[in-house]
């Protein structure tokens, strides 16, 4: 799931979202309507969407087909103007991650599109640990 996508309209309580290499296809909510509508709805004046509160990190691998950096800076850009406070962790294309670089699983895949990348597994995952310590206060 997008970040973004998890965001809006963010569950009461929300203090941190994680992507890993997740799909940031550029989605920008429809404006919420004034009178509290549903995103989208017909009729209603359209205000800014809400600003989003909760922390997010993105880590992902600049030799992802899937995610081309373009659509992570679109990303990027649509949460710092709802101003959420996020990180990027971007791992460069010589170090191998590629699609599902977390995944173990992805060194028995022949597809070139996705790989497991021991480093990029344990510097993303310690980096989550770190926000959802910091963020949920343990």
């Amino acid at each position: 799931m997008d970040v973004l996508k998890a965001c809006t309209p963010a569950p009461p309580g929300l203090r941190a979202v994680v992507s890993f290499h997740g799909v940031v296809d550029g989605y920008v909510p429809h404006d919420l309507t004034a009178t509290g509508g549903s995103e989208g709805s017909a009729g209603a004046e359209a205000v800014a969407a809400p600003p989003i509160t909760a922390r997010a990190l993105l880590c992902h691998a600049e030799a992802d087909p899937f995610v081309p950096r373009d659509g992570v800076d679109a990303c990027l850009a649509a949460l710092g103007e709802r101003g959420c406070r996020w990180e990027l962790q971007a791992f460069g294309a010589a170090g191998g991650a590629r699609h599902s670089f977390t995944n173990p699983a992805q060194a028995l895949n022949e597809n070139p599109a996705f790989s497991y990348d021991a480093r990029a597994d344990a510097a993303s995952w310690a980096a989550a640990r770190e926000l959802l310590a910091d963020a949920l206060g343990s």
